[in-house]
């Protein structure tokens, strides 16, 4: 004990001196001082224990520096501290990393137990690091990168890792895929070494996976072993698209016949089509060209035209074909780079008449000084589009719509059409023979905007029973609430009823319900043919009408019947015989006296006497009613 007293002392009193000497040395700053402190200790005498002792103060971090800089002391120092001694992994990674053979060497010689991980490997393995796996298959046998290490060195192109796996295994490699990825890669190295190894190139893919990723020496030393293979078109294709133009030039070069530019363009080889206009008189395209792509619709070769030609567009014709064909892509970028075109009166025909509405509102937003034709203004009217036909009456020049496009707006019920063109052109109305239609058709709005517009308007009688045959109560009610002595008749009732239009004559009824306690009727005609009318309770209205209907379904079924005994007579060429008494026409006013007769029964007729007419061969069994 006393012993290693006075030579800690001793220590101590070499330190100062050392201190003494070196105003700017100081123990503690490690690992600059480490090794000054044990030159100095080493020349104390029996002094062994200081410099065991300062040894052991090394870290990993400054084995690490002292690496960098190429010195292996501190490794030493750490390898020879026992064999129980393993270094860290952040140690065995750097020199992994750095390729540092001699350091690997120095552990796997003084760490009897240290053995490289399966990292370690796969990282010299992807930085193509040989030797360091060399060295260390030699001390461990059945170390070994994994497979995720080897493929990252394949990508990575160290064909010496390869040619290092395939030594110890044989089988490891699938060499016709390695040589079709390696094409890909550009690794001419490995195509080389695989060739000559097992006399294996690629498949025809893999000339063209070299000219696709622009691999020039590749593709030219596949050509040189096969030159009965070229790249496919595509591949040149996508070779052009990513400026790979040293390979297209070489394809140009070492094919015989190279088509034309269009066979590229229409094949949307649009890479290669660059290259070959760049080098051409810059002719193409020309107008029959441009008006093909229209007419196919497609918009890429469209752009790329356009794009080389700027002053040639399509023709009229080219584009009434794109609109038949429905190509709206095309027309949309036709609308978007060149308006005018479209702005031709037999092109807008066509975009309405397809109903291309989208392309129409921005024709007409985009040209205001634009003068349609008197078709135009017609189309877009019948179209029934208000947002359109605004935009359309906004223009600086218009034609009047006609009549014909009017009338017809109206009986399509297109009302907010009616109101711009009579906004635009005061006292343009549909003609009096379409008004008439539009209560056969029970257009009631269109009604009512005649009604808003006119004031003076009123409905005729013969309108408003059209109206009823029809079925149209809703209408009936309208017209009536703007003409209070506006009735149908009971003739009228029927044969609306016969017809299925049950509402007409429940609206009838229904008009009178609160108006009439005594469930009695005005005076009502009975037909709209004659002025004779009669007064009726509900009851004994509703059982006329029944009556008139039945007499009306009758007449119409023996009318069928009649007509169908003619035409067999006429297929069998007998002569045709006919019965006056009973060609009773559907839906035609009942004019019978014995009937007109039989109606005044239960009311008072304010007509002129009938009696002295004959009947006619109908009877209605009125005498039951009574």
């Amino acid at each position: 004990m006393a012993c290693s007293i006075l030579r800690l002392c001793g220590f101590l009193l070499v330190h100062v001196s050392v201190v003494a000497a070196s105003d700017s040395l100081d123990i503690f700053d490690f690992p600059q001082n480490y090794e000054s402190l044990l030159y100095h200790t080493r020349q104390v005498p029996e002094a062994e224990w200081p410099s065991n002792f300062i040894m052991s103060l090394y870290t990993t971090a400054d084995a690490i520096s002292s690496l960098k800089t190429g010195d292996m002391s501190v490794l030493s120092s750490l390898a020879s501290k026992g064999t129980e001694w393993l270094p860290e992994e952040e140690l065995v990674a750097f020199i992994f990393e750095n390729n540092l053979c001699d350091a690997l060497e120095l552990l796997l010689k003084r760490c009897f137990k240290f053995q490289p991980s399966v990292e370690n490997l796969d990282a010299a393995a992807e930085k193509g690091h040989v030797e360091m796996l060399k060295i260390t298959a030699t001390n461990c046998p059945m170390a070994r990168p994994s497979a995720i290490g080897i493929d990252r060195a394949i990508i990575a192109g160290h064909v010496a890792i390869m040619q290092l796996i395939a030594a110890k295994t044989p089988n490891y490699f699938n060499y016709h895929q390695e040589a079709l990825d390696a094409a890909r890669r550009g690794h001419l190295d490995i195509l080389k070494w695989i060739s000559e190894a097992k006399g294996i190139l690629p498949s025809y893919l893999g000339i063209s996976h070299a000219a696709l990723s622009g691999h020039l020496e590749v593709v030219e030393w596949l050509f040189g072993k096969n030159p009965h293979i070229l790249p496919t078109l595509l591949s040149i294709e996508a070779a052009a698209q990513n400026k790979h133009y040293k390979v297209v030039q070489w394809y140009s070069e070492n094919r015989r016949t190279l088509p034309a530019i269009h066979h590229f363009v229409v094949n949307g080889l649009f890479g290669i089509a660059d290259w070959l206009h760049s080098k051409s008189d810059g002719n193409y395209p020309n107008q029959g060209t441009i008006n093909e792509a229209f007419i196919k619709g497609d918009v890429q070769i469209i752009s790329w035209l356009s794009r080389k030609r700027p002053e040639i567009g399509p023709d009229s014709r080219s584009i009434l074909d794109a609109v038949k064909r429905g190509h709206e892509a095309s027309l949309i970028w036709l609308l978007q780079n060149s308006p005018k075109c479209l702005l031709v009166p037999q092109v807008i025909d066509a975009l309405i008449a397809r109903g291309t509405w989208f392309l129409v509102d921005n024709l007409l937003d985009l040209n205001r000084n634009w003068i349609p034709s008197q078709s135009n203004v017609d189309r877009i009217i019948k179209s029934g589009r208000v947002m359109t036909l605004a935009r359309l009456f906004r223009l600086s020049s218009l034609c009047e719509p006609s009549m014909k496009s009017v009338n017809e707006a109206a009986l399509c019920g297109h009302v907010g059409s009616l109101h711009l063109i009579y906004e635009r052109f005061p006292g343009t109305l549909p003609d009096a023979s379409t008004i008439s239609s539009l209560y056969t058709n029970g257009k009631r709005d269109v009604i009512h905007f005649i009604y808003t517009v006119v004031p003076k308007f009123k409905t005729s009688q013969l309108n408003f029973n059209a109206a009823a045959l029809n079925g149209h109560a809703n209408l009936l009610e309208y017209c009536h609430s703007k003409d209070k002595n506006l009735l149908p008749d009971l003739t009228t009732i029927a044969h609306a009823k016969m017809k299925g239009h049950n509402r007409v004559e429940e609206w009838f009824f229904h008009l009178f319900d609160d108006k009439q306690p005594m469930k009695a009727l005005p005076k009502i005609r009975i037909d709209s043919i004659s002025n004779q009318t009669i007064l009726l309770t509900v009851k004994e209205a509703k059982l006329r009408i029944e009556l008139l209907a039945t007499q009306v379904l009758a007449s119409t079924t023996q009318a069928d019947a009649i007509k169908t005994r003619r035409k067999a007579q006429e297929d069998e060429g007998r002569p045709v015989q006919t019965n006056t008494t009973t060609n009773i026409r559907a839906g035609a006013p009942l004019r019978n006296p014995s009937l007109m007769e039989a109606l005044s029964l239960g009311g008072r007729s304010e007509t002129a006497n009938m009696e002295n007419q004959q009947p006619q061969a109908v009877n209605l069994g009125v005498a039951g009613l009574a």
